[in-house]
């Protein structure tokens, strides 16, 4: 188990190296990341190709911190990134207005890479963030994980919370 996951980091960083595709599941390339800290349940800052970014899930949309499952959000974004020493692939697609790098981060899970982006849409602790959502390669798959969280009424979908976006606007309107 570990042989093959070593044999595949190394696959991994030479088709970084050589600009060749990665793997399913998604085929792109992509920056192999160290995790520097979690900023909240859809932003973390890391060291990638030995450069400091922050980087901004692409598509989500997770409560902040003070929100119901704000808390949550970013406990399961610190358990899928820390699951393999911290490692994981950015796949960014642009630069917000905030400079935030803008990805699809990708970990690597027992025998195949997974998203964090669909991960917290699946366990419904975030929404499609639909005005970002077209940037993503991977929008139809998180498009679905959050209608299979929404028909169980998984987490954010047990009641009628607070969107994030709403609650930001919100927020800035009293001050």
């Amino acid at each position: 188990m570990q042989r093959n996951k070593s044999i595949l980091l190394i696959t991994l960083i030479a088709c970084l190296w050589t600009g060749e595709a990665i793997a399913k599941p998604r085929a792109s390339t992509g920056q192999l990341c160290i995790i520097r800290r979690v900023i909240d349940g859809d932003t973390v800052e890391a060291e990638c190709n030995q450069v400091i970014k922050k980087l901004r899930f692409c598509g989500i949309d997770a409560p902040e911190k003070s929100q119901p499952f704000g808390e949550e959000a970013m406990a399961r974004t610190e358990f899928l990134i820390n699951a393999d020493g911290g490692k994981f692939i950015a796949q960014i697609t642009g630069i917000d207005r905030y400079d935030r790098f803008i990805a699809n981060l990708l970990v690597w899970n027992s025998d195949r890479f997974e998203s964090v982006n669909e991960n917290l849409i699946k366990a419904g602790l975030a929404y499609i963030y639909p005005e970002y959502i077209y940037k993503c390669a991977n929008r139809a798959d998180l498009r679905k994980a959050e209608g299979t969280a929404r028909s169980v009424k998984l987490n954010l979908w047990s009641s009628d919370y607070q969107k994030p976006w709403d609650f930001r606007r919100d927020e800035r309107e009293s001050k």
